[in-house]
């Protein structure tokens, strides 16, 4: 196949915003339409100029770099050159070589006189310089949408750049999509990040301890509902789906699939149906609010807006609210979904405007020795290279899974039945089965059967701990705890192969015998929180956000239980 068919290129879109907002747009989609990747302010939300330093970076980035000009200069750089922004990217684009292609405004077409500015002699000069080089006149955007394509695919033709083909490159992202997708991944380690986010979530209760803040919002249950584990959720269960979604965003979803081949898979069925937050009341006893969504709509919203603001941290540049305004107008999605809601309503709580998919996590807590002074050993496991990239490698409990049906979506509306399932999926491998005739088909199953009998006979007990909410994607994550004091559960698994652990492929396998460096099934002394996070390595950038809300706040109760046995 002719690689050039196939080779996309990156455009670099340069011009003053607001009076050529339409003609950016009508440029935008033609490159589009040319199957290549437009890039320019777009990306940095307009309304206020991105530092030099990106700029620079995305313009070295790019294959080709086109100019729009009409009647205003623009905004000059403070850095005393007294040239604007515009025709500083344009000097640095011919600086690095990148051909240049210049679409300047015919001089009869009307024109708002609005859209010009005082800085017609600099203006002129500008025009004069791109007039030496390769220029094409428009009067209309649908013109200046036939005149850039036309003039780039003679461009493409005569001056062929790197660009990027799928497969020419160990990874299935070009260079710099590569690059952008390690700093999303490590976006955790920027501590600006999380002071950002207590910034913008001040009235959440965010997770801190040991010194180490994560990027999650906890809510304890009261201890009337640790028992009454299903209480937390509200009936009726509302059965349609959300008709319209403020944020709705593609780019991540096509992100995961482009990654398919190294390692990061989808959800067998995407459309799977899952319970989502409509609300969450945290006032005396929690209530969350349930509906209906998927797993489509889920990572076109919420996963959407965790990608947002990981692949912009760069643009975070401090600590003070000016560095924070400025980087929550680089995250439309967020914006408009915090825009988008009433005043008194924080997005933590209210699911609103996407579909917040619903999560269970649960804590094991169980003894290996029926010694008096044997502690606990808290089961963690660290996620497989599956699923979600910006959480692959991290710690995480298990079972820690997707809220959802099965089969019938009103009989499993139950954290209990959930976590029963999971329990058995993701400890000993059992299969799932989707849209069998009998939601309660591992009912029957004797692993299962085995941690019930303990629960009868009071040497187990699954306790609901709270909710955590991911203030990166904002989605909540019911957290529960199930505490097995008698060592005979372990035991078990040494004496029957068929209750040995087989940890499913969402986390890194255990060695026989060993838990792997970085990867435990750890006992600790609850009494020092930064002891614990030292000996687990269970630091913000390490965790599953509500991996470290379900670990937390079961450490927590576990404490409180310690305390009072009865």
């Amino acid at each position: 196949m002719d690689n050039m068919a196939e080779k996309k290129y990156q455009v670099f879109v340069s011009s003053t915003y607001e009076d050529l907002r339409d003609y950016r747009r009508e440029a935008v989609d033609t490159i589009l339409r040319l199957g290549h990747l437009p890039i320019g302010m777009e990306l940095f939300n307009a309304a206020s100029q991105p530092p030099w330093e990106i700029i620079k970076n995305h313009i070295d980035n790019s294959d080709y770099y086109i100019v729009i000009l009409a009647h205003r200069y623009g905004s000059l750089l403070d850095d005393g050159s007294g040239i604007s922004y515009t025709e500083k990217e344009y000097d640095y684009a011919r600086s690095k070589n990148i051909p240049c292609l210049g679409f300047i405004i015919d001089k009869e077409t009307s024109w708002p006189p609005h859209y010009s500015d005082n800085k017609r002699n600099k203006l002129e000069s500008f025009k004069n310089k791109l007039q030496k080089q390769l220029v094409t006149y428009w009067k209309n955007p649908s013109e200046l949408s036939r005149k850039i394509s036309e003039a780039l695919s003679q461009e493409f033709k005569k001056k062929e750049r790197p660009g990027w083909v799928r497969g020419s490159l160990p990874s299935p992202f070009p260079s710099s999509n590569e690059q952008l997708l390690k700093v999303a991944i490590g976006a955790i380690e920027n501590d600006n990040l999380l002071h950002f986010l207590k910034w913008q979530y001040a009235s959440e209760p965010i997770l801190e301890r040991g010194g180490c803040t994560y990027p999650v919002a906890v809510y304890p249950a009261p201890k009337t509902q640790w028992e009454r584990i299903d209480s937390v959720l509200v009936s009726p269960l509302h059965t349609h789906k959300q008709a319209h979604y403020v944020v709705n965003d593609s780019t991540f979803l096509d992100l995961i699939r482009s990654l398919q081949n190294g390692g990061f898979t989808l959800h067998n069925d995407i459309s799977t149906p899952n319970y989502t937050m409509r609300s969450l009341t945290v006032n005396g006893e929690l209530a969350l609010e349930c509906g209906l969504g998927d797993y489509f709509s889920s990572y076109r919203t919420s996963e959407a807006l965790e990608w947002e603001i990981r692949s912009n941290i760069e643009k975070l540049a401090g600590s003070n609210e000016e560095a924070f305004n400025y980087f929550l107008r680089q995250l439309p999605l967020r914006r408009d979904l915090h825009n988008s809601l009433p005043s008194t309503s924080s997005p933590a709580r209210n699911g609103s405007g996407r579909s917040a998919s619903i999560g269970i996590s649960t804590l094991i807590a169980y003894k290996e020795s029926s010694e008096a002074t044997t502690p606990y050993q808290l089961l963690m496991r660290r996620r497989a290279k599956k699923g979600v990239p910006l959480r692959s490698g991290l710690l995480h409990v298990l079972p820690g899974f997707m809220f959802q049906p099965m089969t019938d979506i009103h009989r499993e509306y139950s954290i209990v039945h959930n976590v029963y399932r999971e329990y058995l999926e993701e400890l000993f491998g059992a299969p799932e089965i989707f849209n069998g005739p009998d939601p309660n088909y591992f009912y029957s199953d004797e692993r299962l059967q085995y941690l019930q009998s303990l629960m009868n006979d009071c040497q187990a007990k699954l306790y609901f701990t709270g909710i955590g909410v991911n203030l990166l994607n904002l989605r909540p994550e019911i957290c529960t705890l199930l505490v097995i004091s008698t060592p005979e559960w372990y035991k078990k698994g040494d004496k029957e192969p068929e209750h040995r652990w087989k940890i499913n492929e969402e986390f890194t396998h255990i060695r026989e015998g060993v838990a792997p460096a970085g990867e435990f099934v750890g006992s600790f002394s609850l009494d020092n929180d930064l002891e614990m996070i030292k000996k687990a390595s269970i630091y913000p950038d390490r965790t599953v956000p509500a991996g470290a809300a379900a670990f937390w706040l079961g450490v927590d109760t576990l404490r409180e239980l310690l305390k009072d046995p009865s």
